[in-house]
């Protein structure tokens, strides 16, 4: 189903981890809920729009072996944030 014309809503509930590319973009592991829906992890690249200079949400990406360590140690965290 498209959503039509509505933005989507995203309620942040938690972020994991915060680090950079080499290109300047921002990449956060975060716990977020979509339109009311139950909490999921997600990984996902921000960056900055070139004419209005906004951060601007990119495209979700893989986890990778070091991301999944970082969530292991802080599984308690995330967990909580995840209920």
């Amino acid at each position: 189903m498209v959503n039509e014309g509505k933005s989507p809503k995203e309620e942040v509930v938690l972020v994991v981890n915060e680090s950079y590319t080499p290109k300047g973009e921002q990449v956060r592991i975060r716990v977020v809920k979509w339109n009311d829906g139950p909490a999921k992890i997600e990984k996902r690249r921000f960056y900055k729009d070139k004419t209005s200079g906004e951060d601007r949400m990119g495209k979700c990406l893989g986890f990778t072996a070091e991301d999944f360590g970082l969530i292991m140690s802080k599984k308690d965290e995330i967990l909580g944030a995840l209920k």
